[in-house]
């Protein structure tokens, strides 16, 4: 048996965009988007686990960003950074991290992973193999800078298609049960092998959904992403696909606390939850 004994939300870096792509009738205003990082306390076969979901901006980013075409990636979406991951880590005296779990890896969710050694990677291998060979701008494209990635990557991933398949739900047929504590669910469309987590805390289910959607609003008023963000996709129809299943998870269930990686709203929700639990 498993159990989750602590959860902490952390903002590692944010970068700005325009409203309007994130969601239909957003602002045509740029915004920021914060890059959401989430850290857990697993009590497993009697052992306490630090786990990480996603390791937000560092200043890796900014290195990695030096020059062209990589330049392009941070020109177009300004990155800001007050503290990175590992800092406010610090700052909750917690220095030691087992596990990194990468739901892709567009740049602001991979960024700090050279910030932690001797950490296994949970992430998809054929997202990994899919772009490590390829040119920068073929890269760039897609919002993968390579160069974010540890040089013994390779040695310290643990492949999520090599964990226990499980039944999750009627919409998300292919699950990964990780730890007798978290789903690892497919979240295809956005990125190539996206994956979110799917756990409950103190008796509340909740849903990192990653950047399957940007905002909320896409569930609850199918106030969809605009259709310009298409030539950034992996799978337009997957995209599409995974929102559907996210809605009618979210009809069948509505308790569920859904969280995107970049939608303040929900962030502040899961940070109002966890808040409550300590009173």
């Amino acid at each position: 048996m498993s159990l989750i004994l602590d959860m902490k939300v952390f903002i590692a870096g944010s970068c700005k965009n325009l409203e309007c792509l994130a969601f239909k009738g957003g602002a045509f205003k740029k915004v920021d988007f914060p890059a959401l990082c989430v850290f857990f306390k697993v009590l497993h076969n009697n052992q306490e686990i630090n786990i990480l979901f996603d390791s937000g901006y560092s200043e890796h980013f900014f290195k990695a960003t030096t020059n062209f075409p990589e330049k392009l990636y941070a020109l177009s979406t300004p990155v800001s950074l007050n503290s990175t991951l590992k800092s406010q880590l610090k700052l909750h005296n917690i220095t030691k991290i087992d596990f990194i779990f990468i739901s892709h890896f567009h740049a602001d969710h991979i960024g700090g992973l050279k910030d932690f050694e001797k950490v296994s990677f949970i992430a998809s291998k054929e997202a990994y193999e899919s772009f490590i060979h390829k040119n920068k701008w073929s890269n760039l494209r897609q919002g993968v800078l390579p160069n974010l990635l540890p040089k013994d990557f390779k040695e310290r991933l643990i492949d999520i298609k090599t964990l226990q398949k499980s039944a999750f739900n009627k919409d998300f047929q292919e699950a990964y049960l990780w730890l007798d504590c978290f789903f690892i669910v497919p979240l295809f469309g956005h990125a190539l092998g996206q994956y979110g987590l799917f756990f409950t805390y103190k008796n509340q289910e909740i849903f990192l959904i990653a950047d399957s959607i940007w905002d909320y609003k896409s569930l609850m008023d199918n106030a969809l992403p605009s259709k310009l963000t298409h030539f950034l996709l992996s799978d337009t129809q997957e995209f599409y696909h995974t929102i559907k299943c996210l809605q009618n998870m979210q009809h069948s269930n509505p308790k569920v606390l859904f969280v995107p990686s970049h939608c303040k709203t929900s962030i502040e929700k899961l940070q109002n939850f966890l808040k409550a639990q300590n009173v």
